[in-house]
């Protein structure tokens, strides 16, 4: 649980659920960073691939040029931030919203029980506040 501004009780893994609904989350977690919420996500690879294929459609090119797009790709991945932010802050209530979504490259860290190691990327986010 994190305790809001305001003193309200956010429950991280309401968010999370909502989050995870989202057509190219695979998993996702939420932590405190200076007083806001951050979604950390990990991407679901093949709708992301998907949807790369799409774009490379869209602009007429091969795999090969990929490279000549990547600024654009990168424009469109933040699009796709700004998106996920929309969809969940529509869903949830006013101080469970979300400030920032980031983009987690690896898998996050589970626990045999395949439960992920939520104390590993809170201690980061309270590091992150210290900077």
């Amino acid at each position: 649980m994190i305790v809001g501004a305001s003193g309200e009780n956010i429950y991280p893994e309401d968010i999370e659920s909502v989050l995870n609904t989202y057509a190219y989350v695979s998993e996702s977690i939420v932590i405190e960073q200076d007083g806001h919420l951050v979604a950390l996500v990990h991407y679901d690879s093949d709708a992301i691939e998907r949807l790369k294929n799409e774009w490379m459609e869209r602009w007429e090119i091969s795999r090969d040029k990929f490279k000549e797009k990547e600024r654009e790709w990168e424009e469109k991945m933040e699009e796709l931030k700004k998106d996920i932010m929309k969809y969940v802050n529509s869903k949830v209530n006013r101080f469970s919203r979300i400030s920032e979504v980031v983009e987690e490259k690896d898998e996050f860290v589970k626990t045999p029980s395949k439960k992920i190691r939520r104390f590993l990327y809170e201690r980061r986010g309270k590091n992150e506040d210290k900077k």
